[in-house]
Formats: structure tokens, sequence, C-alpha cells
């Protein structure tokens, strides 16, 4: 059975200098979008977290929830999604990621065994928005949701998770691009160069 995918998408751009990141686009395409499709492309189900209803439009075709609460970051649409969900394995990912590689995903996801969470850490630390979670660490969620410990690190660490080593995908993407994000204006300029080198080498 297909992993269900969880975009979390209610992010605020505080650093973009008034651009939304999640619709800058690169290589052609809003990073969202892109997110988006290639979850499509894994997932048997993909559900898109969003803090405004509105930004539901953004989003055509897309099964839209809304935070479970106001101003709760990732996990207010972490806890939305599980509770909308009736799936076990759900790859949980950031609206910010132009590289995804669903792949990587994947693997992350197949190495979940026993554990609520399979969270990758690379040398930036954990990731847990681009990790694979399970229905049933939604009332550690909900729980952590309603005494305001908002960050997502703190939640994978509290439950049974297994943390995943870069030797787990390195095969499938050795500069760890997957979990490359977007927050500020020379990160988009940057991706967008990646790109831009990329299609002239092809």
């Amino acid at each position: 059975m297909k992993p269900v995918g969880v975009l979390i998408a209610g992010g605020t751009s505080r650093r973009m200098g008034g651009e939304d990141k999640r619709f800058a686009e690169v290589g052609g395409e809003p990073i969202a979008l892109a997110v988006l499709r290639k979850l499509r492309g894994a997932c048997g189900r993909v559900l898109v977290a969003v803090a405004d209803p509105a930004d539901a439009a953004r989003f055509p075709g897309a099964e839209a929830v809304r935070d479970a609460a106001p101003d709760a970051g990732p996990l207010g649409g972490l806890v939305a999604a599980l509770e909308a969900s009736d799936g076990d394995v759900h790859l949980v990912v950031a609206a910010d990621l132009p590289f995804l590689d669903p792949r990587v995903l994947l693997r992350i996801a197949g190495l979940l065994g026993d554990a609520d969470a399979a969270v990758p850490r690379t040398p930036r630390g954990l990731e847990p928005l681009h990790a694979a979670w399970r229905r049933r660490a939604l009332p550690a969620a909900r729980a952590a949701l309603e005494r305001g410990a908002l960050a997502m690190e703190a939640l994978a660490r509290s439950l049974p998770a297994r943390i995943v080593e870069p030797a787990a995908w390195r095969d499938l993407d050795p500069e760890d691009l997957s979990f490359r994000n977007v927050n500020t204006p020379a990160q988009l300029a940057a991706a967008r160069r990646r790109v831009d080198r990329a299609t002239r080498a092809h």
C-alpha cells in the first residue's frame, strides 16, 4: 500500500523579502507545486496542510486541510493531516524543497520498521519535514501542540523514532540536495543557478 503524502504548506516566508517562497519559481515551476507533483507520483493520496483556507485554491486538485491551530507552525499542519488521514505511513515534507527526490523519501520510509517516525539526519541536524511519520504518532503530536511545544525535532526525539543516517540515501543523493530548502533570496538565487547550469549541461 502506498504511503500518504503530506505537504506542509503554511509557511510565512519571513526571510524572503515579501516573496512567497512556496510559489517562487525554480526551473519554471513554483516550488510548492513541484513538491506536490512529486508527492503525487510517490503516494496514493496527498494532503496539503495550509494555515489560511484561501490558500487551498493555490493547489489545484489538492486535498487541503487547515492547520490544527493558528500560528503553530509545521506541527499544526502535521496534526491536521494525521487527523484527516486513514493511512499508516505518511511522507511529510516542507513546501520549499526545490530538489526534493521522492526516491530518497521512499528509502527513508522503508527504514521505519516498528518506529513511529523515520527522521533523517543531515549535517544540519534532524530533518522532520523530510521524513516518514506513522499515524500513531498523532496522540503525541496533538499533546505537544496543546502544551505549546511546537518544535518538530523535539517531537521526533520524544517518540520511538528511527534516526536515518546519510549512508542510507547517499547513493541516490550524494549532495543531500533533496533536503535543501529555500528560506532566503540568496538560497532561491542559488537554486535557480543550479537548475540553469544543469539545463545548459544537457
